[in-house]
C-alpha cells in the first residue's frame, strides 16, 4: 500500500500489469519459460500466442537495487490505454529475483528506443508525460498516468517547469534536476543538491549528513 504505483499494458495480444518507474527506462516482462517463482507469481508472455512478435535474442541483465533480472530481447506491439507504440523493443526476463513483487519497468542500455519515445517518434503523442499519485486509502481521488499531456482537473495555477541536467555523478539514464533548497517549518537547510526524480519509489533517499540535519529539526516533535 503506496509501495509503488502500476498500470496494466498489452503486449502483442497479452495483458500485463507494470509499475510506472520513471527511474527507469525499457520495458521488460516475465518469459513463459522463466520457472522462479517471481515469474511463477505472474502473467508470462507466451511468444507463440502472439502473430505480432519478432525475437530480437539479444542477452539482457538488468539489476536493481533490490534483485536482478536476465533474459532475452524481442519486439512487439504494445499498448498503453487508447495508445499503441509499434514494435516496440522490450526484455524477456528468464530469470528474476524473488524480491520482485510485479512486472517491472527497468533499463537495458542497449540504445533501443524506450517506450515513450517511440510514441514520440510516430507522433503518437507530444513529447510530455505527467503523473498524478494519491494515498491508496483515498478512494475519491484517482490516480493517473497522462501520455502527451497533462492532467488540469488534477491542479490549479500555472506548473512550474524544472531543467532537467546533466551530471558528473549520476548515469545518463536518470532524470536529473537540480535541488536549490529543502525547507523544514519554513526554516532553510541551505541544501543545493543535484536529485533523481523517480515514481518508482516512494521513499525519500538522502546522504546520511543531510537526513541528520533536516531529523534535528523536528527533536522537540519526538
Amino acid at each position: 500500500k503506496d509501495i509503488g504505483y502500476y498500470t496494466s499494458i498489452i503486449v502483442g495480444n497479452q495483458k500485463f500489469r507494470v509499475i510506472l518507474d520513471i527511474g527507469s527506462s525499457n520495458l521488460w516482462i516475465p518469459n513463459n519459460d522463466c520457472t522462479v517463482e517471481a515469474c511463477q507469481n505472474h502473467e508470462r508472455f507466451n511468444s507463440s500466442q502472439s502473430p505480432t512478435f519478432k525475437p530480437e535474442g539479444q542477452n539482457c541483465e538488468i539489476t536493481y537495487g533490490t534483485g536482478t533480472a536476465t533474459g532475452i530481447t524481442g519486439k512487439n506491439n504494445i499498448q498503453i490505454g487508447s495508445i499503441t507504440a509499434n514494435e516496440q523493443f522490450f526484455g524477456l526476463t528468464e530469470f528474476e529475483d524473488n524480491t520482485f513483487s510485479f512486472d517491472e519497468l527497468n533499463t537495458m542500455d542497449n540504445g533501443a528506443p524506450i517506450l515513450i519515445s517511440t510514441l514520440i517518434k510516430q507522433k503518437t503523442i507530444d513529447p510530455i508525460f505527467s503523473f498524478h499519485f494519491q494515498h491508496f486509502n483515498v478512494s475519491d481521488d484517482k490516480r493517473t498516468f497522462t501520455l502527451g499531456g497533462v492532467d488540469k482537473s488534477k491542479f490549479e495555477g500555472n506548473i512550474t517547469f524544472t531543467p532537467i541536467i546533466s551530471s558528473n555523478s549520476i548515469p545518463n539514464c536518470f532524470w536529473v534536476i537540480n535541488l536549490k533548497d529543502v525547507n523544514v517549518n519554513d526554516h532553510s537547510m541551505n541544501f543545493s543538491r543535484e536529485a533523481i526524480i523517480d515514481t518508482g519509489t516512494t521513499l525519500l533517499i538522502i546522504p546520511d549528513d543531510d537526513a541528520v540535519a533536516i531529523h534535528s529539526q523536528f527533536q522537540d516533535h519526538f
